[in-house]
């Protein structure tokens, strides 16, 4: 007997699954259900729509790609869609970051990240030695086992602990109440104590994201950033989920005025509509694995690395969102999340709430609390039947919309939420 092929979905317990409502079209801040029921897609698909669902610069150009060449090799070929993608990222980079290494998603693009940093030390300066990192409790860098190693130990990572490799990891605030030293000081200790064997510090600025969209205080992050470029430490910004707009700039360490030793981007690269990751380094670290000797050169690489329908969607989304018109679409989204944040401020089910750029969180008081709670899966479910999509990281409902999403969808949006929140 045959056994029926069924799909595995993605962080999803397969059990309690019986039948899941059908997309058979999204426009814009919608998804179109088959049922005929519209619900605004209030986390962007995973956080990956920046502009809205299907945006016509990004459909046209890769439209226009496909009847022209899918794929090839792109360590032995460069192409016409490449070079446009770098001419507009050349436009919204720093001078400081011009080498940019291709890859898949937002995991792969850290795995590169952490490869190129310790390979970097050992053929640079000889330092084989600096070859752990130093990362945050609360983090999440992605689900490749590196990914995983930098990222804080919890349900994500438990089943494979034996796979992973040893991290400094550093303890730190998580609620808007939190002191600065509360994200500092262990860091400070931990760098002190560890910095010979450091090759880097990696961190989610502004916004640790599926660790429970922990709002980083500026102060803290500039002094953690300054205390690893005293010790020389590489500085690893994951900007996977934070890049292209959600923090209310194009990027999250333009709000700082720091630029990282690597930079990684994904999720919002394309607009949402194909695969893409960049691991973007300075000219120290490419120069490293510059040489006459094979074996010093950087052993990475994906099939589809460098995709050039993935390219051209890149290069349209980047175009777009750099017009005027968008920056006033974060303001006005950031101005709307804050009023909310401060009516909801100090509310008796509420532990916490806050906010940066276009993406606000609110911890709700529950009885079973952390990422397996039930309430994440109650809450979703009536916020659903409301006409919104939420998914809520166990007890922590977070806005995180695309950024045509209109003030009339982000108050129904609100709404749902005020409306579990004074039952």
């Amino acid at each position: 007997m045959k056994t029926k092929a069924k799909i595995w979905l993605p962080y999803t317990q397969m059990k309690k699954i019986k039948e899941l409502p059908e997309a058979i079209s999204a426009k814009g801040s919608l998804i179109h259900l088959k049922n005929g029921k519209k619900v605004i897609d209030a986390i962007s698909s995973w956080w990956v729509i920046t502009l809205g669902h299907c945006e016509p610069s990004i459909v046209k150009a890769v439209q226009k790609q496909a009847q022209e060449m899918d794929q090839v090799l792109f360590a032995n070929f460069n192409h016409p869609p490449a070079k446009k993608l770098l001419k507009e990222l050349q436009s919204i980079l720093p001078k400081k970051l011009p080498y940019i290494f291709f890859s898949d998603n937002g995991s792969t693009a850290v795995e590169s990240a952490l490869k190129m940093a310790v390979q970097s030390w050992k053929q640079t300066k000889g330092e084989a030695q600096r070859n752990t990192f130093i990362s945050f409790k609360n983090s999440y860098h992605g689900d490749t086992v590196g990914a995983m190693s930098v990222s804080g130990r919890n349900l994500f990572t438990y089943p494979y602990k034996k796979l992973l490799f040893s991290v400094v990891r550093v303890k730190q605030g998580t609620r808007s109440s939190d002191p600065v030293s509360a994200y500092v000081s262990d860091f400070s200790e931990k760098v002190k104590k560890y910095h010979a064997t450091l090759a880097g510090v990696i961190i989610e600025p502004f916004i640790q994201g599926a660790g429970g969209m922990i709002m980083w205080p500026k102060e803290a992050l500039k002094e953690i950033c300054s205390i690893s470029k005293k010790k020389g430490l590489y500085l690893i910004f994951d900007e996977v989920m934070t890049g292209f707009g959600r923090t209310g700039e194009l990027f999250a360490f333009q709000k700082l005025g720091i630029t990282p030793d690597l930079l990684c981007l994904s999720k919002g690269l394309t607009g949402g509509f194909l695969p893409l990751a960049l691991t973007v380094a300075n000219k120290t670290i490419y120069d490293s694995f510059l040489s006459d000797e094979k074996k010093l050169m950087f052993f990475h690489g994906h099939s589809f690395t460098g995709n050039p329908i993935s390219c051209v969607a890149a290069a349209a989304n980047i175009k777009e969102i750099k017009k005027t018109k968008w920056k006033k679409e974060w303001s006005r989204i950031e101005s709307f999340h804050q009023k909310k944040i401060h009516s909801l401020k100090g509310h008796k089910n509420l532990i916490d709430i806050r906010g940066c750029g276009t993406i606000a969180a609110m911890e709700f008081r529950v009885k079973n609390q952390g990422y397996s709670s039930s309430f994440a899966e109650e809450f979703s479910k009536k916020a659903f039947q409301r006409g919104v999509f939420l998914r809520p990281l166990g007890n922590i409902v977070y806005i995180l919309p695309p950024y045509c999403t209109s003030n009339k969808e982000l108050e129904q949006t609100w709404s749902a939420i005020e409306e579990e929140l004074n039952p």
